[in-house]
């Protein structure tokens, strides 16, 4: 049935020696028209026979199956199945094998939970997401008990073991086990993630003798590294730029125009050969090293070595304020002129 969603996170939790309770993810929450069908299967064969189906509805998300035999191996797998019906189903989950344990004697698992404080109850986490470069702590707990005839009940030890199995890997691989551990006590797997965990799944199977259970399978997403984006704010790099251009060429203009009005300094060094000065009226006043001041021409000149800064507009307003510098020297001078010959 194409509507029917693939039931994921099929786990038996619990076993004692007639009755396996099994847990999944609730994907049919919303879903109506479905239930969930846990079937017996004659073998591991991918396309095993159903033997016999336990049907839950949606909004389950446990079931129990009972009346089963001590010391003896059940298959079982998952799917949604239509209401009504075991002969209409979606995708079948992976089997899982679990054998029952002897007479009077239980076990249940919990697990894997991430970073779990010590001595809490271990929930289940399906998924976590970490950055790489991080620590994560992975536990799964097993309580294995023997029920003494006045009812007494006997913690035992359990082994665990626990399996990884990696992007784009088909097989989970043994990566740590630990044995001997005190009745109850939680077992541990310590991993400094880096980029090659991102994807990587892990559960632990929790045994006592030849008799276990697998925990939940846990999924590890590695958190994509952020990286702040690199902007260049062009505007005050510009505005600076300008400013120092316009700050030079300032200073170059007020120094050409003292040097033009009140004569030669001792810093003054060659002539501006790049517009050379023609004199044009012969009666203006000469500097002390005899050659003619022509401040028009010079002036003129400054505003367009402005220019060439890349400043236009300073330009056009050095311009502007040389050619008033120009007007008032030339009244000057006119009216020094008109004194002498009163």
């Amino acid at each position: 049935m194409p509507d029917a969603p693939a039931v994921t996170g099929f786990t038996a939790n619990a076993v004692d020696s007639t009755s396996v309770t099994f847990s999944w993810d609730d994907v049919l929450a919303n879903k109506s028209g479905f239930s969930y069908g846990v079937g017996m299967l004659q073998s591991n064969a991918a396309d095993a026979v159903v033997n016999s189906w336990k049907i839950a509805d949606n909004t389950q998300a446990s079931l129990k199956w009972d009346g089963l035999q001590p010391n003896t191996e059940y298959r079982f797998a998952i799917a949604a199945v239509k209401n009504g019906s075991t002969t209409e189903t979606g995708i079948r989950s992976a089997i899982i094998t679990v054998k029952t344990m002897p007479d009077g004697m239980t076990m249940t698992v919990s697990g894997p939970a991430a970073d779990a404080a010590e001595g809490s109850d271990l929930g289940y986490d399906s998924s976590v997401e970490r950055a790489a470069g991080s620590h994560l702590t992975l536990s799964a707990i097993g309580h294995v008990k023997q029920l003494g005839a006045d009812d007494s009940e006997t913690g035992l030890a359990p082994t665990y073991m626990w399996y990884r199995k990696g992007r784009g890997e088909t097989e989970f691989k043994l990566v740590g086990a630990d044995g001997n551990l005190a009745a109850g006590t939680a077992s541990k797997l310590e991993i400094d993630l880096t980029a090659d965990d991102d994807g990587a799944q892990y559960y632990c199977h929790v045994g006592y003798n030849d008799v276990g259970l697998d925990t939940g399978t846990t999924l590890v997403n590695i958190e994509a590294e952020e990286t702040a984006p690199t902007t260049v704010n062009a505007t005050p790099i510009r505005t600076r730029r300008l400013f120092s251009q316009a700050s030079a060429g300032a200073k170059k203009f007020l120094d050409h125009t003292l040097v033009n009005t009140a004569g030669p300094t001792d810093s003054e060094g060659s002539k501006d050969l790049e517009t050379p000065e023609t004199p044009t009226n012969p009666d203006k006043p000469k500097s002390d090293n005899g050659a003619k001041t022509d401040t028009k021409v010079k002036t003129t000149t400054t505003a367009k070595n402005l220019a060439n800064t890349g400043d236009q507009t300073f330009a056009l307003v050095a311009t502007a304020a040389a050619a008033g510098a120009t007007l008032v020297v030339i009244a000057l001078i006119m009216l020094i002129k008109r004194r002498k010959t009163h």
